[in-house]
C-alpha cells in the first residue's frame, strides 16, 4: 500500500482520477484529506527552527507549522485541482492563502527552502521550487490574476535557469 506520508501528495491526481472515471468517492476521499489540511505555515526565521521536531501534514496542533514545503506544496496545487473538480471554491480559497502564507519564503532569486521555518538560504530544493510554480501556473489558470504569473516569472527564470549548482553546493538538487 501507499505510507501515509505519501498520500497527500495524491490529491491532485486522485481528483482527476475521480472526475475522468466519474467516482465521486475519489473526490470525496481527496476532499477530506483536503479539509485536514493545516493552513498556517512558519515563517522564515534567522534562526533554523525547520526539523526540529517531526511534522504530520494532517495535524493542526503545531502553530507555526514547518513541515516540508515540497509536500506541501504538491498538495496544495493539489487542491486547486480539487478546486476544479468539484466546483467548490473553498479549495481555491484555501490554495490561494497557502500561496499568500508561502510568499514570504521565496527568496529574493525565486528560489524556496526545503522547509518552512527554515532561514533564508540555508537549503534549498528545486523539487519545492518546481511545486511553486506548478501552484502559480494552477493559481493563474483559474484566477487570471498576473501575480501568480510574477512569480512563475521570478522562480522560472532566476532560479531554474541560474540557480542550478552542478558542484553539489547551494541549490543541487
Amino acid at each position: 500500500g501507499v505510507q501515509t506520508c505519501a498520500l497527500p501528495i495524491l490529491v491532485g491526481p486522485m481528483a482527476r482520477l475521480g472526475k475522468l472515471q466519474n467516482r465521486a468517492d475519489y473526490t470525496a476521499y481527496v476532499a477530506s484529506m483536503a479539509e485536514g489540511i493545516q493552513h498556517q505555515v512558519a515563517k522564515p526565521s534567522p534562526v533554523p527552527t525547520a526539523h526540529v521536531e517531526p511534522t504530520n501534514l494532517h495535524t493542526h496542533e503545531e502553530r507555526p507549522f514547518y513541515h516540508h514545503t515540497h509536500s506541501y506544496l504538491n498538495t496544495t496545487h493539489g487542491v486547486v485541482d480539487l478546486a476544479v473538480v468539484s466546483g467548490e471554491s473553498k479549495y481555491l480559497e484555501q490554495a490561494r492563502q497557502v500561496f499568500a502564507d508561502s510568499f514570504s519564503s521565496v527568496w529574493i532569486n525565486g528560489d524556496f527552502p526545503e522547509s518552512y521555518g527554515d532561514y533564508y538560504e540555508r537549503i534549498d530544493e528545486t523539487c519545492s521550487t518546481v511545486d511553486w510554480i506548478m501552484l502559480c501556473l494552477k493559481l493563474f489558470a483559474l484566477t487570471g490574476e498576473a501575480h501568480y504569473l510574477d512569480s512563475v516569472e521570478l522562480s522560472a527564470w532566476n532560479h531554474l535557469t541560474f540557480g542550478q549548482s552542478s558542484d553539489g553546493t547551494f541549490t543541487c538538487y
